[in-house]
């Protein structure tokens, strides 16, 4: 199969290569009365190069694409927006914003965010300095802007036949779009068939607001997404698929398994969000810090809200205990 081919009417799926443990990045391009890509890939020569080819079998070039709608703001999907910053229309939620124009604000609260965080979380200095930075980040990510604004709701031009919606929980700035004629999800990474996406934690985006609980959050799109009319999911990694109401149904069962595990294993004298992800994942906690601290750290934040710990901070560690 090459990286380019039709997945269903008027949608061809182009698959591009990330230096990421997640693989693959999926992106979408849609025939209207214009072109439309559906995400952007990774900042790279490999991606880039590969996307230009897959174009070319449909004999488009770069500036054939008019309109680019970016599902979120992870730099494996708006990457190489750079290549169409001056000719097509660069959407995405206003959260992308941000991570696009790399805002200095944003960067430094964002660092201090989770240098508090993985303090409070107890995770030793010496992992702490192997946690990837915003640098990190911004290396495989453009620098640009939105030149449009969308959310939930808004129309798009050019895809008349699709509706927007907010599925926030893996990232702040996730939109996905559904068109209800045939049942057809773009869903980003807000559903994957052969893993479960992770509710990664985030900085508030201003100075009023409080840590968004990202867990909670993805639970309540998926039971939201159980309301929907679709039935063919076109994921932002791996291949298309049917089937995923009974995925989410089996995702929302999982998490709760996995909420009962989580608590079981809190100490009798208090557990650390580190010493609980250490224990939980001991294969990949070091080479996966960050994704392992996310999801320990949005399991103990349902837990609290339930009111099923408590907490107490010693020697400027969170401790939990079940009540």
């Amino acid at each position: 199969m090459t990286a380019i081919h039709q997945v269903t009417d008027g949608i061809w799926q182009i698959t591009l290569p990330t230096p990421f443990k997640i693989g693959p990045v999926n992106v979408y391009l849609i025939h209207t009365d214009r072109w439309t890509l559906v995400d952007a890939g990774v900042k790279t020569k490999e991606a880039e190069q590969l996307l230009t080819e897959s174009l070319s079998v449909l004999g488009l070039t770069l500036r054939d694409i008019q309109q680019v709608v970016l599902t979120h703001h992870h730099p494996d999907h708006i990457g190489l927006t750079h290549l169409f910053q001056e000719h097509a229309a660069i959407m995405g939620h206003p959260r992308v914003e941000p991570w696009l124009s790399k805002d200095t604000r944003f960067t430094a609260r964002y660092e201090m965010f989770f240098d508090q965080l993985y303090r409070e979380m107890g995770v030793p200095e010496a992992y702490r300095d192997k946690v990837p930075t915003l640098k990190d980040y911004y290396h495989y990510t453009s620098t640009g802007t939105l030149d449009v604004t969308i959310d939930a709701g808004d129309t798009i031009e050019g895809l008349d036949e699709w509706r927007l919606i907010y599925t926030p929980g893996h990232a702040q700035s996730h939109l996905s779009l559904i068109r209800e004629a045939d049942g057809v999800l773009l869903g980003g990474d807000v559903l994957l068939e052969h893993v479960s996406s992770n509710a990664i934690v985030e900085p508030p985006y201003h100075d009023e607001e409080s840590e968004p609980l990202t867990l909670l959050q993805y639970r309540k799109t998926m039971q939201a997404l159980l309301d929907e009319p679709f039935n063919l999911t076109l994921p932002g990694h791996g291949e298309p698929f049917y089937n995923g109401k009974k995925l989410i149904d089996q995702r929302l069962h999982r998490q709760k398994e996995r909420k009962d595990k989580i608590f079981n294993q809190i100490a009798s004298e208090g557990s650390s969000t580190f010493a609980l992800g250490k224990a939980l994942f001991s294969r990949v906690y070091e080479s996966q810090l960050d994704l392992v601290m996310s999801e320990v750290h949005g399991f103990l934040k349902w837990l609290e809200v339930d009111e099923q710990v408590s907490t107490v901070l010693n020697d400027g560690i969170v401790y939990y205990k079940q009540k």
